[in-house]
């Protein structure tokens, strides 16, 4: 749960409370309570590979091949970590990552000539899954 400051406090840990006496009555609960970070989460995980996908199906529908192997997400990972520096994104605050996204969005735009669109822009698909601004930052 995430409480971005102290007037959301006793709300929030009366709710937990009220869960954890709930769940006390099947057995043993964890506690746990810590800074939160802003490192990337399983919805822009689950966005980069969207992404990657429609780019490999928009070349492979366009009867391009990567040497002899046809575009899978995967190939299309291994050529933006080539073109970024970027091994993984997996420390990437939200934020950063949305930037990050943006310029994979942008270059594979200018190689396919802009026929190429994202089904959905980062910050639209975080949106919709819960992720508004107090987490950009």
């Amino acid at each position: 749960m995430f409480i971005k400051d102290k007037t959301e406090l006793k709300t929030k840990f009366r709710a937990l409370y009220d869960q954890a006496e709930k769940l006390l009555d099947a057995g043993s609960v964890d506690v746990e309570v810590k800074k939160h970070t802003t490192t990337r989460t399983n919805a822009q995980n689950n966005y980069y590979w969207l992404v990657c996908s429609e780019v490999a199906k928009f070349l492979d529908d366009a009867g391009l091949t990567y040497g002899e192997l046809d575009y899978s997400g995967e190939i299309i990972h291994l050529i933006n970590k080539k073109k970024t520096g970027i091994k993984t994104t997996t420390k990437l605050s939200i934020s950063d990552f949305c930037d990050y996204m943006t310029k994979i969005i942008v270059y594979w735009q200018e190689k396919t000539a802009f026929e190429w669109m994202p089904s959905e822009l980062p910050a639209s698909y975080l949106e919709q899954r819960g992720f508004t601004n107090e987490y950009l930052h």
